[in-house]
């Protein structure tokens, strides 16, 4: 079910604001210690010894029938997508649909963060078969209910099948669960029918396109089809009990809802805490503890390996031939990168977690007899310090750089024979041996050449690497909790003698997270910018006269800081308002450092503990600020005439020539100074300019608009209308060597000019620039132009769409975008990249104070 028209959540949360990002680490931290805790009390009677002697006495049918239902579950999730993409009314192949299906299934459930994580990889697996982004967020919201709609309906079984035991459990009365459960019933029964009834869901002035009632039957059908086979992958891994089926699928079924809610990866130590709260009195913690640790390999650890082998093959195959033939490699707004890099971290998290866990007694015998001790201790200790290295490099995995491939690749494989080493680990080989595979196969998406000590360790990873050391931390002391310590444990070197092995190892990984916090702490942050220099400012001239894109020339201003590439043949411009540090336009230079520079931008920001932001990003520029971590909104549209197509004799421009016409019979001449000649015609330029700032009662802007300076004036050619020969209007223009497009800065008029000047301007102007061979000649920009109109869009474009329509008595909006109109130009949308949604509206402000001068401009002329 979702809005017509309109972007779901599921799409729009792929843009993360900084709000959000700070509930969920609040409320995953809050989660994941109650959990902690909660397993820390109901294990306390529990050793590991006693769970490895479970897990060695399983069943060898009770994994089959487990496996087989864990493949069953798959099957029906993949039937949610078949449904999505029916409802989407989009074409997908059908073995698109299903490998997308399992991608997504395999890696979010594992990932954590429901619809994010598995939305993510839908989002990236469907675009790249041409679904569009409405029809995508179509489909993930169709799941997401429907998988909703199964959790109720399974729940509601439950509670009316044995709500004694549920009451039991929490101690409620038992009207309380038969109660929910009836509500619960009846809510499933009212989406069940009202599809039949009606195909529209009308809430106020919103409307919710509802499935057809076969869709939405299939639907609640396949989720409870899904959760059903998932809960009977556990119960066939569960030794005899007295639970009935019916009450355990009730218990299973909240089980999972928290761990959905808790939004911690896979919903690990949630899950398991509420399922060895529930099932305490029936089955021993031992026995049920194992039996949850071999639910988690085959229903969570095997699909997600097969789905990161699939995701990653298909992300290789499509960036390796993007990456032959152009740079679209840098900006195709991958997933799979993100992908390597949870799961770089998690294999990380592995190898401390094995660091922290005995081997088995038959491994170790085997390596007394063939491995000197020495090799066994140092490969421990050097393990689990490779897997703290991993989780650290995962944060420059997703960021793309390739020293942190290098060095994931590098630790990766020394780390493949240390698991032989120090405990014959063939699980932990395969894993290693995976990664490495998938971490070369994935290769042209690390392309970035930065130094390590440039990227930055965010809040997140900090609180992930937090809790993981704690859950590692905490397997140490429940593995050896049998173990009395004293301090000849850290002097102990024998080969069955793991608890100091062990402790040494996690101590070592402590020290090493304390001493790359600390670096991390005292790491320079980047001063605040200093005014470029006349060696700069020449070195960016120098660079703008090589480009296509006139509006360069705004570098020339002398009001912005620039940031240069290493090789010194592209930058990007930007000026500073109180935090904000904004630039101006696309990166100027040479296409192909175009993604670097915004990543050294948006990292310069984080170091100085700046807000990043970029006004007036074209196109073809956004995908390089996303992958940057930045979201946009739309400004405005900028006009740009076609000169081949300009033909001031056809009926299209009829009032033009009339205009111009008119503007000749009264005595009105066009000429062009050359940038030579400026400075002798510099004071007659300098009187209308000040006229014109009289008349208008205002005064001179910047930043992305001139302003009447001697350097700047004189820095370009500048055109010239005169009266009877008497200069009465003039205009600065921005060139560049390249003579693709021109387009005109300052345009000031004195007051007794006739009032055709400007249309006698822009039509000599655009007349000689053709003549001169020029492709474009750019009007500029069109602010609040463009935006949707539509009930759904978003408050950016209401607002903005509003001040368009009743904003005239700050900026003539709707007179500037009709006036542009006259020239029957190609408007391009342009664009404000902020890093949330918060910032947009203060690096907005910031970026009209800049414009205006400071705030008293900004309301005033």
């Amino acid at each position: 079910m979702t809005v017509d028209n309109e972007t779901t959540p599921a799409v729009s949360s792929l843009k993360r604001s900084a709000s959000f990002g700070k509930l969920h680490i609040i409320s995953f931290i809050a989660i994941a210690i109650v959990a902690l805790l909660a397993i820390n009390h109901l294990m306390a009677e529990v050793n590991l010894s006693s769970v490895r002697h479970a897990l060695r006495n399983f069943n060898t049918h009770s994994l089959l029938f487990a496996g087989l239902a864990a493949a069953a579950s798959y099957i029906a999730m993949m039937g949610y997508d078949l449904c999505g993409v029916r409802y989407a009314g989009v074409k997908v192949p059908v073995l698109h649909t299903l490998r997308t299906s399992f991608c997504a299934f395999g890696l979010g459930n594992t990932l954590g963060g429901g619809w994010l994580s598995s939305g993510a990889v839908r989002f990236r697996l469907y675009s790249s078969a041409g679904v569009d982004p409405l029809n995508i967020g179509k489909i993930i919201a169709f799941i997401t209910w429907g998988f909703g709609l199964g959790i109720v309906a399974i729940s509601v079984f439950g509670l009316l099948a044995r709500p004694e035991v549920i009451a039991d459990l929490f101690e409620f009365s038992i009207w309380v669960p038969r109660l929910i459960g009836i509500i619960g019933a009846l809510f499933v029964l009212v989406v069940l029918v009202l599809p039949w009834m009606r195909d529209k869901l009308h809430i106020g002035r919103w409307a919710l396109r509802l499935p057809s009632g076969p869709l939405t039957l299939a639907q609640v059908l396949l989720a409870v089809l899904d959760l059903v086979t998932a809960a009977l992958t556990l119960w066939f891994l569960l030794p005899s009990h007295d639970m009935t089926l019916p009450t355990f699928m009730g218990v299973y079924a909240i089980a999972i809802a928290a761990g959905l809610i808790s939004h911690v990866p896979g919903g690990l130590g949630v899950f398991e805490s509420v399922i060895i709260f529930a099932l305490k009195p029936y089955v021993d913690i031992p026995e049920l503890t194992a039996a949850l640790v071999v639910y988690r390999i085959v229903y969570y650890l095997v699909p997600f390996m097969l789905a990161l082998l699939m995701f990653t093959l298909h992300e290789a195959s499509i960036i390796s031939r993007w990456y032959r033939g152009s740079f679209l490699s840098r900006g195709a707004g991958s997933y799979g990168h993100l992908v390597l890099a949870g799961a770089t971290f998690f294999t990380g998290a592995m190898l401390m977690a094995s660091g922290a866990l005995p081997a088995a007694r038959h491994s170790l015998r085997v390596l007394d007899q063939t491995v000197p001790l020495v090799f066994q201790e140092v490969s421990h200790f050097l393990a689990s310090l490779g897997g703290l290295a991993m989780l650290a490099l995962s944060q420059g995995l997703r960021l793309r750089s390739h020293t942190a491939w290098q060095l994931s690749c590098a630790i990766v494989a020394i780390n493949i024979p240390l698991a032989l080493l120090k405990g014959l680990a063939v699980t932990e080989t395969l894993i290693l041996v995976t990664i490495l595979t998938l971490l070369f196969l994935a290769r042209p998406a690390f392309y970035r050449r930065t130094r390590l000590n440039q990227l930055s360790l965010t809040p997140d990873w900090w609180f992930a690497f937090a809790a993981t050391l704690v859950t590692v931390t905490w397997l140490l002391f429940f593995a050896y909790k049998h173990v009395e310590y004293s301090s000849n444990l850290w002097w102990q070197f024998e080969s069955m003698a793991e608890a100091p092995r062990s402790l040494r190892a996690i101590v070592g990984v402590a020290a090493a997270a304390f001493v790359l916090g600390f670096m991390h702490l005292l790491r320079p942050h980047a001063a605040r910018p200093k005014a470029p220099d006349a060696a700069a400012r020449a070195q960016a001239s120098a660079i703008v006269r090589k480009q296509t894109v006139s509006e360069a020339c705004l570098a020339n201003l002398g009001d912005k800081y620039f940031l240069f590439s290493d090789s010194g043949q592209s930058f990007i411009m930007y000026g500073v308002r109180g935090r904000s540090w904004i630039s101006l336009l696309d990166p100027i230079g040479p296409v192909e450092e175009h993604a670097e520079l915004v990543w050294r931008f948006r990292e310069m920001c984080d170091r100085a503990g700046s807000r990043a932001a970029a006004y007036q990003v074209s196109v073809g520029a956004l995908s390089y600020y996303i992958d940057a971590g930045f979201s946009a909104r739309r400004l405005g549209e900028e006009a740009r005439v076609n000169l081949a197509d300009f033909d001031i004799g056809s009926s299209s421009f009829r009032s033009l020539r009339q205009s111009w016409n008119r503007a000749q019979r009264d005595g009105l001449t066009f000429e062009i100074i050359p940038k030579a000649e400026v400075p002798t015609h510099l004071s007659q330029l300098e009187a209308i300019s000040d006229a014109w700032l009289d008349g208008h009662e205002t005064r001179e802007k910047s930043f992305s608009l001139g302003n009447f300076s001697t350097a700047y004036v004189t820095s370009q050619p500048v055109a010239i209308i005169r009266l009877n020969g008497k200069a009465v209007a003039f205009a600065t223009l921005m060139l560049t060597d390249q003579k693709v497009e021109a387009s005109i800065d300052l345009m000031r008029h004195l007051p007794e000019a006739p009032g055709s000047v400007m249309d006698f301007l822009f039509v000599s102007l655009i007349q000689h620039f053709k003549a001169e061979g020029y492709v474009w000649f750019c009007l500029g920009m069109a602010p609040l132009a463009g935006l949707a109109v539509h009930p759904l869009a978003s408050f950016w474009h209401k607002a903005g769409r509003q001040l368009f329509l009743r904003g005239e008595r700050l900026y003539n909006f709707q007179g500037l975008r009709s006036y542009k109109e006259k020239f029957h130009p190609v408007w391009r949308p342009r664009y404000l990249m902020t890093t949330s949604s918060l910032s947009a509206y203060v690096a907005m402000l910031d970026t009209a104070a800049l414009i205006s001068g400071d705030l008293r401009g900004m309301v005033t002329k």
